[in-house]
């Protein structure tokens, strides 16, 4: 499966140019060919998602898996199936998700496609606080994405796996998981992976009391996601500077970056980030 309007859309949207790549993406779901259609169709799903879009995303992910479904083309669906599932995570809808991850491994057998599923399901366990769970998939995508040669992907499953070490406050491994995950995402080109991997890094850098260094990878992050318009990334980002000024003992500027994160997420109905902010700003409290 080629087509070039759909080639050009991927590579303008990991390039962060998204209304160019939905564009592409729009004339490429207008296809004949299936296939091409649900593709396009799952990617303009993606776009919506880091746009915290969630209606249109859902719709396209749902029309991507008809698609697909229709001309029997089960790795399509599986996909089409992810990124609905991705749109869940992001709302906080961890169990909806997580029944469409499974769904997707029953009735796939690519390895690349179930390392995604892998993936995604470390990402519900990691929410749900079963860090050694999300591990355990995050290690099993790594495998299975380096087992097929897929380097986007493992940059994803490097990226998550330094986030988990981070939350288990496993310093040494998070310093080198996460420097390594920043290098396999520049390397792959995609600004999106390589800002993640920098807001991962910032905060493995708070973890080891550096938090002078964890402002230069957290101000790239912030950079990407307010270029892009990803308010629910932004939101992380504000958190991890409130956390950098907490470390500096600016309580003010701490609780500004908080506040306005806190904002934000009530604005999308992003539950699990509005409890985050909440504890983040009754700890100042206390401290």
């Amino acid at each position: 499966m080629t087509d070039r309007r759909l080639d050009e859309g991927v590579r303008l949207a990991r390039g962060g140019l998204l209304e160019k790549a939905f564009q592409q993406l729009g004339l490429a779901a207008g296809s004949n060919d299936p296939a091409i259609a649900a593709e396009a169709l799952r990617h303009q799903a993606d776009i919506h998602r880091s746009r915290c879009e969630w209606d249109p995303a859902l719709d396209c992910a749902r029309r991507s898996g008809r698609l697909a479904e229709a001309a029997d083309l089960p790795d399509l669906l599986a996909e089409a199936l992810n990124a609905e599932a991705s749109v869940y995570i992001s709302q906080g809808e961890l169990g909806l998700a997580r029944q469409l991850l499974l769904r997707m491994i029953g009735i796939t057998g690519n390895d690349r496609i179930r390392g995604i599923a892998l993936q995604n399901l470390g990402m519900v366990a990691a929410e749900e606080g079963r860090l050694d769970e999300a591990r355990a998939h995050f290690e099993g995508a790594l495998r299975a994405f380096e087992g097929v040669g897929y380097e986007r992907g493992a940059a994803m499953a490097l990226l998550n796996c330094g986030r988990i070490a981070v939350l288990q406050e496993r310093c040494d491994d998070a310093e080198e998981i996460c420097v390594r995950a920043e290098k396999a995402a520049r390397a792959v080109g995609d600004l999106e992976l390589v800002a993640l991997a920098c807001l991962n890094l910032a905060e493995c850098y708070l973890l080891r009391g550096e938090a002078a260094e964890a402002e230069r990878p957290a101000s790239e992050a912030m950079g990407y996601f307010a270029g892009v318009g990803n308010e629910w990334r932004r939101i992380e980002c504000l958190r991890v500077f409130g956390d950098i000024h907490r470390s500096g003992a600016d309580r003010r500027s701490a609780e500004a970056c908080y506040q306005r994160g806190l904002e934000l997420a009530h604005g999308l109905g992003a539950q699990v980030e509005i409890e985050r902010l909440e504890a983040k700003i009754a700890g100042l409290g206390s401290g």
